[in-house]
């Protein structure tokens, strides 16, 4: 019983094993074609990202432009990845019939055959079934045309699983078949006519040597359950965060750059209204200017007033000339008639005016 428990669980372990190998070269060929689209340049240096650009609008590309791919690079990868990812299921394969037939007996390495064979060959029809499905699910939505739809992005995550599925993991479970009952057959005369536990040190040997080659894939990171495209996603981030970083730097020149012009403006603007204020005192200055120059050619143009008395004084001063006038008519002198003010200080002077007729008779 414990052997078919064991040998319904090394089919499961052998598919986890390919799945994850699968994923992990594929993870490194997917950062081997970043690193070629952005780092691959030809003689003329231009790059393998701006030939593929230009040929996606298509654009016709010149000689020069041509970049041709490091296409050697990715099928070293998959070369070194299906060797160095196939260690430890090989040796998984190989090592658990040694260990059960030596350290347990014969009986108990009958019963991991049976478990393996009937649990593998189920799990082989459903990968290989289940793959076929979803890989042709995806061809069906680019038929009927729902490729963008949510459809057809979990039609494309399905072949993305399924390809494995149907590829790898399935046809290598008969493998896993095969090989461990090739070396059961092999082994088989040594185990002939032994009860369990009778030789089991001759069992800890290949224990020993599974345990060893699982600690130095351990060490080597071949065997982790790491997710494959943990590297790419922290590194889709790091590109991510960097242009972050980057748009923010951006924004903060565009500020930086704003806020000077705003100063500059400030600046313009103060000096504007300095250069308005000294204009205006300036304007008010000229203005007090020609208000005291008013003044002063008023205070020189204006006439003094002449006083007037009674028509028989004997001098009377002109405001034009400092010589006496001896009495007479106010219409006498013309320059007097021009400056001098009236000033109806007499009664006679009043009856002329009020009757022209009787000022021209009666002289003053």
């Amino acid at each position: 019983l414990s052997g078919l428990l064991f040998g319904a669980m090394l089919p499961l372990l052998f598919a986890a094993l390919t799945m994850i190998s699968v994923g992990k070269a594929a993870a490194e060929i997917i950062q081997e074609v970043r690193h070629q689209f952005n780092n691959h340049k030809n003689e003329k240096g231009y790059t393998l990202r701006s030939a593929i650009e230009k040929a996606s609008k298509g654009i016709a590309i010149s000689p020069e432009e041509d970049v041709i791919p490091d296409s050697d690079r990715c099928i070293m990868i998959s070369t070194q990845s299906s060797v160095k990812e196939m260690i430890a299921p090989g040796a998984y394969a190989i090592l658990a019939p040694l260990v059960v037939g030596f350290l347990v007996g014969p009986k108990c390495l009958m019963g991991v055959l049976a478990g393996a064979l009937v649990t593998g060959c189920m799990l082989g029809i459903l990968m290989s079934n289940a793959g076929g499905a979803w890989d042709n699910s995806k061809k069906l939505c680019e038929k009927l045309k729902i490729k963008k739809t949510e459809q057809g992005r979990a039609c494309v995550v399905g072949d993305t699983v399924g390809d494995p599925f149907k590829d790898t993991s399935g046809p290598a479970l008969n493998i896993l078949i095969k090989l461990m009952s090739m070396v059961s057959l092999t082994i088989a005369p040594l185990l002939a006519g032994k009860n369990d536990w009778q030789s089991w040190y001759f069992g800890g040997i290949p224990l020993f040597v599974c345990v060893l080659i699982t600690g130095f894939l351990v060490n080597k990171e071949i065997l982790t359950w790491k997710d494959p495209l943990q590297a790419i996603d922290s590194a889709d981030m790091q590109g991510v965060e960097s242009k972050k970083i980057e748009e923010v730097e951006s924004v903060e020149e565009v500020e930086e750059v704003k806020e000077a012009k705003d100063v500059t403006e400030v600046t313009e603007v103060e000096e504007v209204e300095e250069a308005r204020e000294d204009e205006k005192v300036e304007v008010v200055e000229e203005v007090e200017k020609v208000e005291k120059t008013e003044e002063v050619v008023a205070d020189v143009l204006e006439p003094e007033p002449v006083i007037l008395g009674r028509a028989d004084d004997p001098l009377r001063v002109s405001t034009r000339t400092s010589e006496p006038v001896i009495g007479g008519r106010a219409d006498d002198d013309p320059r007097r008639a021009l400056t001098r003010p009236v000033h109806l200080n007499t009664r006679s002077e009043l009856s002329r005016h009020q009757s022209p007729s009787r000022s021209q008779s009666a002289p003053l």
